[in-house]
């Protein structure tokens, strides 16, 4: 099918095929059949046109993502109780929507028997505490730690719990906000240094960011390295992750129904 929309951005710009081939370091053909929806472009290609002609590249995967609205779909809650291990990219733009999903991510770690762990601030902390203590929810194996304070201090404090109370979990829940400090990297070094079997295998990670605070081709750069990206309403397989060197665990597509 024609990619109508790439032909109208086109034009609009008052370029033509050959312009665009040559300003994107394509062969005019190789463009020709991505108009004409012949052929799909790798990631490089579609930033370079998308750079060109001044869209958002993730336009050119769009339809692949549409399609999979037709597979068998599943609820976020739903998703994070079954899943046990794996990353997730999570995108968010809704304050309120990443709150609910963040509490049902530490609910499923909780119902998993898990150790969970919280990369936030100070104010999603006492936002979610009050919201578990009003669930009656044990927090005991929930840690909090600050993204914006002395990090390596936090850690020696979860490492002294830890050793206190010789913990012996065989499941992980990681939550980080806007993680860019190594922390998580950190964290999970300590694990094992206290000897905690900790793996790809029993380990459950999502790393959120504000979408409207990452750049497209950050977009996508984050993407090639999470099998699943979600968004406040839904969950897709990456089109960018390479599956080949991993697993798919559900269907790859999951949503949240609205219920408002």
């Amino acid at each position: 099918m024609k990619r109508e929309w790439l032909i109208t951005i086109r034009k609009s710009q008052n370029m033509t095929q050959e312009q665009v081939s040559n300003e994107a370091f394509i062969d005019r053909s190789y463009y020709s059949q991505l108009e004409n929806g012949k052929r799909n472009p790798g990631i490089e290609v579609a930033i370079n046109i998308a750079k060109v002609l001044d869209f958002d590249p993730r336009l050119f995967f769009e339809e692949s993502l549409l399609k999979d609205l037709q597979r068998d779909k599943i609820s976020i809650s739903e998703y994070f109780n079954k899943l046990s291990k794996g990353k997730t990219l999570y995108l968010y733009e809704s304050t309120e929507a990443y709150i609910s999903n963040l509490i049902l991510f530490l609910l499923s770690g909780v119902k998993n028997d898990s150790l969970c762990f919280l990369i936030e601030s100070d104010h999603t902390k006492a936002v979610v505490t009050k919201y578990l203590n009003k669930l009656s929810i044990e927090i005991k194996n929930i840690y909090f730690i600050n993204k914006d304070r002395d990090v390596d201090l936090q850690l020696e404090q979860v490492d002294s719990m830890i050793k206190k109370y010789k913990l012996k979990i065989t499941n992980f829940h990681f939550w980080s906000l806007d993680e860019q400090s190594g922390t998580l990297a950190k964290l999970t070094k300590m694990l094992k240094a206290n000897q905690l079997n900790i793996h790809y295998q029993n380990t459950f990670s999502v790393s959120s960011y504000n979408a409207k605070e990452l750049s497209s081709d950050n977009y996508i750069k984050m993407m090639r390295k999470f099998p699943y990206l979600m968004t406040d309403m839904e969950i897709v397989l990456s089109p960018f992750y390479d599956s080949g060197k991993n697993f798919k665990v559900f269907p790859s597509f999951f949503r949240q129904d609205n219920t408002n």
